[in-house]
């Protein structure tokens, strides 16, 4: 499906078609961060190709791109690349958010190109004392590196949707205020959004001390 809407953004696609054939009717389209691009995307082909019973949860990520400026979050500033990009989501993730600010305030403000491998390594260093090693580090952030820049550019080529997504929409929110923002985008794409907030924070919400309190909005 991804690679109908590149191609075919307002045409469906092979995919879509062979979807129909199924039998499928119900439809349930989850996304987190980027996916929440793409899945909003999908589900707006989907209602083009016919499909009437399409549901879409969003958890904590806006359905446009880019989001509003903020140095704490990814596609909040100038785009570093992937490498850079992945060093500092993992940063995030286990909470040295104020580092990740720091270097990427640095890093959007510096002249001259960066030194990945230099950036890396700082990263690294700051990630050390919780127990990863160099060489798995670096296996993460390759692998990271080439599907977030995939994404970015998947999803920059989007935008902002062209038309509303009218089927049910529930917003899964997390306590992260850099994220909050992505409540109102989503309002203005989802015509029947409803919102529910969660515990924890963008990164660890979904995780398991933190799940009960979205399972039961997921349920119903």
């Amino acid at each position: 499906l991804l690679n109908d809407l590149q191609q075919n953004p307002m045409n469906g696609g092979p995919e879509a078609e062979a979807l129909g054939a199924s039998g499928i009717e119900h439809i349930v389209l989850v996304g987190y961060g980027f996916g929440a691009i793409v899945a909003h995307q999908v589900a707006l082909q989907l209602r083009q190709e016919g499909f009437s019973d399409v549901a879409l949860v969003l958890f904590d990520s806006e359905v446009a791109w880019p989001p509003s400026y903020s140095a704490d979050r990814m596609g909040g500033y100038q785009w570093l690349g992937g490498d850079i990009e992945a060093a500092l989501l993992a940063c995030r993730a286990v909470g040295r958010t104020d580092f990740a600010r720091g270097l990427a305030l640095e890093l959007v403000s510096s002249q001259g190109p960066l030194d990945v491998d230099d950036v890396l390594m700082r990263v690294f260093w700051e990630l050390a004392p919780g127990g990863m090693t160099q060489s798995y580090y670096r296996d993460c952030i390759e692998y990271a590196s080439l599907v977030l820049d995939r994404m970015n550019y998947v999803a920059a080529s989007f935008g902002a949707p062209d038309r509303p997504f009218d089927g049910p929409s529930l917003h899964m929110s997390s306590t992260s205020r850099e994220f909050r923002g992505a409540e109102n985008v989503n309002r203005k794409h989802c015509t029947r959004l409803e919102v529910v907030y969660g515990r924890g924070n963008h990164y660890n919400f979904v995780q398991r001390e933190h799940v009960h309190s979205i399972i039961g909005p997921l349920s119903n």
